[in-house]
């Protein structure tokens, strides 16, 4: 609930239009045909011929390999198939979704800087509105390494239709970014200071991605780039996608739980890409700002019909100026100004049984019944029990 996606889909679901807006995710690595990814509508990019994998595993966690999990994780929060009776319901129900895989399984290839410039060479040929990264990679000290990606990144950002989406990562860190900018902790790595490079000259078009609690403060391990982190999305036990032939106990299959910014980054990628759907005129700038604003505008009390303050996420360690992801309150903003209808999204039901039985709203509702949720109270009335 804490994003209020089920209002924002009563305002845009991604699947309204004719015309699917297309994002990119960079990620190690996926399972393309995962049964609640709208398959028809997604490409994976593959890798070169005779890549060469890197001798041990980049990504694992306590019960051993992640493998293609991670990937398809980050898909799924932005863009698996709401409304279907499978699995989660992303934040957009369907999108042209480019998958770009650094290597197979958790294996990097021994070239990703090669394989992140194509990636975002290819998003910007195909003309992709939104792209986002969860996994960061490189010595920010090999200058050569950070001015390639640097470059890469700036050719992508050179349409202003554009956005760039980056987790911040999980190392706890309370960096200024211009000391992101200069690599100067060690756990910062080229992908991140290349972005802190760019961020002084296309910081309209750069969201940096920290995770937030659901609740009142950012996640306790997410990293803040101090001047130039805004705005966090829920990183604690987030269900999404998992790879079928990995099922994880106690979780639906083909689903499982993460916690991360990886998976916070999706959440506001997927917030970006719904308001490029509901106007496609966006510039880069105004949707980040839609987005910024929306997360900052005052709420409405439904009790008293006056318009509450919004507090900004307690940080420990960085000033508090960072805000919690908002999709409804974006997406109606977007609706007042430049659509000319005071108030979308009333309210959003998904259905008792039949084919909407049994479906998990991302970071919401478990549907094992009738779910409504209503502007204002953000009340959900159904069988099962909300999480966050």
């Amino acid at each position: 609930l804490s994003i209020r996606a089920p209002l924002a889909w009563g305002c845009e679901t991604g699947t309204y239009g004719t015309q699917r807006v297309r994002v990119g995710v960079v990620d190690v690595s996926f399972e393309q045909g995962h049964g609640d990814l709208d398959t028809a509508n997604v490409e994976l990019f593959p890798l070169p011929p005779g890549a060469v994998l890197s001798p041990a595993p980049i990504l694992s966690g306590a019960g051993g390999v992640v493998t293609r999990a991670h990937g398809t994780g980050v898909a799924g929060v932005l863009a698996a198939v709401g409304d279907n009776g499978s699995g989660v319901a992303g934040v957009v129900w369907s999108a042209d979704l480019n998958l770009y895989h650094y290597g197979v399984d958790s294996f990097l290839t021994n070239a990703p800087d090669l394989r992140f410039e194509d990636a975002l060479r290819a998003a910007a040929s195909a003309g992709t509105r939104v792209v986002t990264t969860s996994v960061a990679f490189g010595d920010p000290h090999d200058l050569n390494l950070v001015a390639r990606l640097r470059d890469a990144l700036e050719f992508f950002l050179q349409d202003p239709n554009a956005v760039f989406v980056i987790a911040n990562g999980n190392d706890t860190l309370r960096v200024p970014i211009a000391q992101v900018a200069t690599g100067v902790d060690p756990q910062v790595t080229a992908v991140d200071r290349a972005a802190a490079e760019l961020y002084a000259t296309r910081g309209s078009q750069i969201v940096f991605a920290a995770g937030s609690d659901g609740g009142t403060a950012v996640w306790y391990a997410s990293n803040v780039w101090i001047g130039a982190t805004s705005v966090a999305a829920p990183a604690e036990e987030i269900l999404s996608l998992g790879r079928t032939t990995e099922p994880q106990p106690g979780f639906p299959a083909g689903t499982r739980a993460y916690s991360g910014t990886s998976f916070s980054a999706p959440f506001i990628a997927g917030t970006l890409a719904a308001l490029f759907a509901m106007d496609p005129t966006l510039t880069g700038a105004m949707a980040k700002d839609y987005l910024l604003r929306g997360a900052q505008d005052s709420l409405l009390d439904s009790l008293t019909g006056q318009r509450l303050p919004r507090q900004p996420l307690q940080v420990a360690g960085a000033p508090g100026t960072i805000y919690q992801l908002d999709a409804y309150g974006s997406l109606s903003l977007l609706s007042k100004e430049r659509m000319g209808t005071p108030v979308c999204g009333i309210t959003t039901v998904i259905g008792a049984g039949g084919a909407n039985g049994g479906e998990t709203t991302v970071g919401s509702c478990v549907n094992s019944g009738n779910i409504t949720f209503t502007d204002g109270t953000e009340t959900c009335t159904h069988g099962g029990a909300c999480v966050d």
